[in-house]
Formats: structure tokens, C-alpha cells, sequence
């Protein structure tokens, strides 16, 4: 018995799917996804508009703390809670290092 695995579906990259790998915009997904499963209904991610449209920010809110982060520099811009940066800083790194090449 596996638990939590796929096993009946192979998820093999084709060659077009390597290089949208590569790319910013699925970088970002990822790193949007990694929130969206930490933080749930208190992350949202924000588009950019108008002159800064390849910018794509997100937002932690949780009671009054709010850190505002930019995924385009995978920074961490704004926050008000210092455990809240640690636990948002955190995870950047960890994304950060999950969507580095392997090679």
C-alpha cells in the first residue's frame, strides 16, 4: 500500500515542458503554490498592473501581522511580525532551493 504517491499516473517532462520548467513564470507558480499550502486562506497573490505588470507580489495576513513578499526577487518586502518574517523568509528559502536546477 503507498500512501500519499501517485502511482498509477508517470509524470514524465517532455522537452517543451523542461524549458517551461526553466522559466520565471513557473518558478513563481511553484513558489505561490508553496504559500498557498502553508499559509491557506491567508496568503493571496497579487498580479502586477500598469507599469510594473512582470512584478507578482503576494500577501501573508494573519490577525494584525502582515508580510507583503515580491516573487519576481524573492524577497520578502514588508512585515510587521518578526515571527512571522522568520516563517516567511524561511520558506523562500526553501523554495528557492526546490526550483534551482539540478544541473
Amino acid at each position: 500500500m503507498i500512501l500519499g504517491l501517485h502511482a498509477g499516473k508517470k509524470s514524465v517532462l517532455s522537452e517543451s515542458g523542461l524549458r517551461e520548467r526553466e522559466s520565471d513564470a513557473w518558478k513563481i507558480q511553484e513558489l505561490q503554490n508553496l504559500f498557498q499550502e502553508q499559509f491557506g486562506d491567508s496568503f493571496s497573490a497579487n498580479e502586477g498592473v500598469g507599469e510594473q505588470e512582470d512584478v507578482r507580489n503576494g500577501s501573508v495576513t494573519i490577525g494584525k501581522s502582515k508580510a507583503v513578499i515580491d516573487f519576481s526577487t524573492m524577497k520578502l518586502v514588508d512585515c510587521n511580525s518578526n515571527p512571522l518574517k522568520g516563517r516567511v523568509e524561511s520558506i523562500l528559502s526553501i523554495g528557492q532551493k526546490l526550483t534551482t536546477p539540478l544541473c
